[in-house]
């Protein structure tokens, strides 16, 4: 399985350490802020991956969950989800309209 981790903090690190540990586990890191610029700015398309981690803070998951939600089938997202009511609805409208399974 390939998995994304999404984020460049002491807990990014730690899950890309663990998670690469597990059989069968390929792993990847990608700062937040580069994720979102190259997401926003491009083509890209991260579909090689089964599973997206976003470790990063509430506001860049905002940002940084419905665009994964687009490309990946599964996410794991940090809690509190989002900075506010509104970002936590467009989160799940995403992940509801993509049929993306996530774990919180």
């Amino acid at each position: 399985m390939k998995a994304l981790v999404v984020g460049d903090g002491q807990w990014a690190r730690f899950l890309s350490e663990r998670i690469s540990k597990e059989p069968g586990m390929d792993v990847a890191a990608i700062p937040a802020r580069k994720l979102e610029a190259e997401l926003l700015n491009s083509e890209q398309n991260v579909n090689s991956w089964d599973l997206a981690i976003c470790a990063t803070r509430p506001l860049l998951q905002e940002a940084i969950a419905p665009l994964l939600a687009e490309r990946v089938r599964f996410l794991w997202l940090e809690k509190p989800m989002a900075n506010s009511v509104r970002g936590c609805e467009v989160i799940m409208e995403s992940l509801n309209k993509n049929e993306t399974a996530a774990m919180v």
